[in-house]
C-alpha cells in the first residue's frame, strides 16, 4: 500500500461544505464514545439531548454574542491576522455600556437616546481593545496572538475590580456586581411560539452578514482583505496597505465583539457581574463559529447556531446524566480540533495506491 499527497489545482464546489459536515458528524460520534466509555451515557441518551438542543429556546440566547462574535473574526482571519482576543473586546462593551448607562446617564435618558449611545459606545470600545493589538502588530510586527490572548486577562482583571470594588451594588446586599441598569436602557425579547427571540440582535447578525458578503465580492476593501490573506508580500507589492487592513479589520473585529457584550448587559443580565460569568467563553467558541463557517459571512449564521445548539446540548447532558461542564467542552473542542485538521484535505487530496 502507498499513500500519495499531492496539492490541489481545483477544489470541487461542494468540498468545503463536505468537509464541514464530516467534521460535525466525526466529532459528535467521537464525543458520544469518550461520554460512554467514561460515563456510561447510552448512545439514546446523547442523541436525545443533541436533538433537544437544537429546538431549545436557549440555543438562540447563546447564537447572538456566539455569531456577532464570529462574523468579526472573519474580518481579521481572511486577512491572515489571528485575533483571539473577542472575549476580552466583548468584555469592554459590556463594562462600558455598564459605566454610560449606571454612572454618566441620567436616570430618566429615553430609551430611543440612551440605548442607540450605547450600542454604540460599546462597538467603539470593543473595538479600540482590539485596535492596540492591531496597532502593535501593524508598527512593530508584534504577534497578535499573544496580544491579544493576553489583553484578555487584563480586561477581566479590570472588570472584576470594579465589580468587586466600586461599582458594587449599594442594592445587591454585598454581591460582587452592580446595581440594576435603569429598565426603559433594557433590550427585550419578544416570544415567537414559545421561543424567545432578541429581534434587535438577531436584525443586527443578519445585516451584518449580507453586509459583509457584498463586502467581499463588490467592495475594494473586501477585495484587497483577501488578496492580504492570501499573499501578504505580493499585497504590500501591489500598493495594498499594511497597516490599514490590520487596523481596520481588528478594529471591526472588535467592535463587533464589544457589540456582543452591550447584548449581554442590556438583554441578559441587566447588570455588570462576574465579568468570567458575562463573557462566558463565548469570544473563545466563536473562533469554531468563524472557522466552520469557512470565513464566509453568511454560513456564520448556520455555524453560530450549530455551536450553540452543541452548548445547549451540552448543558442538557449536565442536567440529565449529572455531568459537569466539561460536557461542553468536549463538543466544541473536539469539534475545532477535527475541522482544522479536515482543512488540511482542502489544499491536498490523498489517494492510497495498492
Amino acid at each position: 500500500m502507498k499513500i500519495v499527497v499531492r496539492k490541489r489545482f481545483e477544489r470541487p464546489p461542494y468540498m468545503k461544505f463536505l468537509l464541514t459536515l464530516t467534521a460535525l458528524g466525526l466529532s459528535l460520534t467521537i464525543s458520544m464514545i469518550i461520554l460512554y466509555i467514561t460515563s456510561g451515557i447510552p448512545p439514546e441518551k446523547f442523541f436525545y439531548s443533541i436533538y433537544t438542543g437544537l429546538f431549545d429556546q436557549s440555543t438562540l440566547r447563546y447564537m447572538v454574542p456566539l455569531t456577532l462574535c464570529g462574523l468579526g473574526l472573519i474580518l481579521p482571519y481572511k486577512a491572515g491576522i489571528w485575533n483571539i482576543g473577542s472575549e476580552g473586546q466583548l468584555l469592554a462593551g459590556a463594562i462600558i455600556t455598564t459605566y454610560l448607562a449606571l454612572y454618566i446617564f441620567p436616570r430618566n435618558i429615553p430609551f430611543y437616546l440612551g440605548t442607540p449611545i450605547l450600542l454604540a459606545s460599546s462597538f467603539i470600545a470593543g473595538g479600540l481593545y482590539a485596535f492596540i493589538a492591531g496597532y502593535l502588530k501593524a508598527k512593530f510586527n508584534l504577534n497578535e496572538i499573544l496580544s491579544t490572548l493576553m489583553l484578555n486577562y487584563i480586561i477581566i482583571g479590570i472588570g472584576n475590580y470594579f465589580v468587586y470594588g466600586p461599582w458594587r451594588g449599594e442594592t445587591q446586599y454585598g454581591y460582587p456586581r452592580t446595581d440594576i441598569i435603569p429598565e426603559q436602557l433594557w433590550i427585550n425579547a419578544v416570544s415567537v411560539g414559545g421561543i424567545r427571540i432578541n429581534i434587535t440582535f438577531i436584525l443586527m447578525i443578519l445585516v451584518t452578514a449580507v453586509i459583509f458578503a457584498k463586502m467581499f465580492k463588490q467592495t475594494r476593501f473586501g477585495y484587497e482583505i483577501t488578496v492580504y490573506g492570501l499573499n501578504t508580500d505580493a499585497a504590500i507589492h501591489s500598493g495594498i496597505s499594511k497597516e490599514k487592513i490590520i487596523i481596520l479589520t481588528m478594529f471591526i473585529s472588535g467592535g463587533l465583539a464589544g457589540l456582543a457584550g452591550a447584548g449581554e448587559i442590556l438583554s441578559i443580565h441587566r447588570q455588570l457581574i462576574n465579568v468570567q460569568n458575562v463573557s462566558a467563553g463565548y469570544g473563545y467558541m466563536a473562533i469554531l463559529v468563524a472557522w466552520l463557517s469557512r470565513m464566509d459571512p453568511l454560513a456564520t449564521i448556520l455555524s453560530g447556531y450549530l455551536v450553540a445548539a452543541l452548548i445547549a446540548s451540552g448543558y442538557t447532558l449536565q442536567i440529565i446524566a449529572g455531568l459537569t461542564i466539561g460536557a461542553v467542552n468536549l463538543f466544541v473542542g473536539g469539534l475545532l480540533i477535527i475541522t482544522t485538521a479536515l482543512d488540511y484535505l482542502l489544499e491536498y487530496e490523498v489517494e492510497i495506491r495498492w
